[in-house]
């Protein structure tokens, strides 16, 4: 059974960040994770509600998770001994992309996330370029609904203007 108190301390949608996001922020081990992880089906609450496009989430046929979803966790799951270009091939074929589909996403991918050659091993990655494929993962089969934990942290400076 998972406990815990959450309380909102900011929450920004709309106007503050031109475009529809909900921005939480708060201290370090209050449950946002856990909060994120329920949103997304994958914990269970002791109480009150959540509805993800009219349905509870882990609901099947909602999308939840699936196709609908881009859910990036805190932490980084790659497989290791795959390329960016492998690994983001994998995904693809996870979310029945069309082949074209996913070659035209991982060109547009890399230059945008600016990440190293599509042939380099996830292994060889530093850990903000490994964040940077989980992102691309997140982003690949264009989503409605987009769910970062922590996605900045790890991350190298990059310019995405």
């Amino acid at each position: 059974m998972i406990m815990a108190y959450w309380e909102v301390q900011e929450i920004w949608l709309g106007e503050r960040c031109n475009q529809n996001h909900v921005y939480l922020h708060n201290f370090a081990g209050c449950g946002k994770t856990t909060l994120l992880s329920s949103i997304v089906g994958l914990r269970n609450w002791d109480s009150g509600d959540i509805f993800v496009f009219g349905s509870r989430p882990g609901t099947k046929g909602t999308g939840m998770l699936g196709r609908r979803l881009g859910f990036m966790p805190q932490e980084i799951a790659l497989y290791d001994q795959l390329s960016i270009k492998e690994m983001i091939e994998y995904y693809g074929r996870l979310y029945n992309m069309a082949d074209k589909d996913v070659a035209d996403q991982l060109l547009f991918i890399v230059d945008f996330l600016k990440l190293p050659s599509k042939f380099r091993l996830i292994k060889d990655l530093s850990g903000g370029e490994q964040r940077r494929v989980s992102i691309s993962l997140t982003l690949l089969h264009s989503p409605e609904l987009l769910i970062l934990d922590e996605p900045v942290s790890l991350i190298d400076s990059f310019n995405l203007e």
